[in-house]
């Protein structure tokens, strides 16, 4: 009697250890890797995948647009203002026996009493410094002071970069609501549950005597192969075994192939089935 092909789909079909990056890639990937004839029950399972991975992308967003490097820009801008304020208002020190002298004095003890320090401090702190001191100008009715000293434009120009900080840093007139890291853990979870039902729809097409079937399941998840390989395994004192572990990794993202990531995490996630289950 022939030998029969002794293929299993077991190592597919468990939910995969999963960073946010290295997750929306794989979906990615599957997502290119699928079959032309994928059936209805499959295109629903890959779908659900693909919007598991939307998810997490979406928390992922929310929860970076918070970070330094996110916030350059408008942190130069309000920097640049309350610095080009602060040196026009310097400048008349430097005029002796001028009128504008002392008043340049004065509004530097009022609104830089220490400077531009305020400018290099956390976001958080940087936002009610500035506040203070736009406040302080509106109470006290400095603006018609400052206008004798500085350039007409600044005053708005500051305005406008301290409401844009602001609203980046999430504490304008929008609210932006910022997800917990236990729900980014959670979504992650759930796409690799969606990864691996993907895995389990496909594996239900496998006839043990038609290679075909298995070479069409090993091409849609090849990404899925080829991510295990790289991610789950880890050196032991004995040799290499499967990490158990079922917790999603938040970050740092996990290792991946260098040759074939060249999918960009953040970039919108195509979906190719659309609404077309048929």
């Amino acid at each position: 009697m022939a030998m029969r092909n002794r293929f299993s789909a077991h190592e597919y079909v468990s939910p995969p250890r999963l960073s946010g990056e290295g997750g929306i890639v794989l979906v990615w990937r599957l997502l290119n890797s699928a079959p032309e004839d994928l059936i209805r029950a499959e295109k629903k399972a890959l779908k659900l995948a693909r919007d598991g991975a939307a998810e997490v992308q979406r928390i992922m967003k929310l929860r970076a647009r918070r970070r330094p490097e996110n916030m350059q820009a408008e942190d130069r801008a309000l920097d640049g203002c309350w610095g080009a304020i602060h040196d026009q208002i310097e400048a008349w020190t430097r005029i002796p026996d001028h009128p504008n002298q002392q008043l340049a004095f004065r509004l530097l003890a009022l609104l830089f009493d220490g400077g531009l320090d305020f400018t290099n401090t956390k976001f958080e702190v940087q936002v009610v410094e500035s506040s203070n001191r736009l406040e302080r100008i509106e109470e006290e009715e400095l603006d018609e002071l400052l206008l004798k000293l500085v350039h007409t434009d600044l005053l708005g120009l500051l305005q406008q970069a301290h409401e844009a900080f602001r609203e980046k840093l999430g504490v304008g007139e929008s609210a932006v609501p910022v997800p917990e890291t236990a729900e980014l853990i959670e979504a992650i979870r759930e796409l690799a549950f969606l990864i691996a039902n993907y895995a389990r729809v496909m594996s239900a097409a496998i006839d043990i005597d038609d290679e075909k079937t298995i070479a069409r399941f090993r091409q849609a998840l090849a990404p899925l192969a080829a991510y295990r390989a790289v991610n789950t395994f880890t050196r032991t004192p004995g040799g290499t075994a499967p990490v158990v572990s079922p917790e999603p990794v938040v970050s740092p993202a996990p290792a991946v192939d260098p040759d074939t990531d060249v999918i960009d995490p953040e970039a919108p996630i195509p979906d190719p089935l659309g609404d077309d289950l048929e």
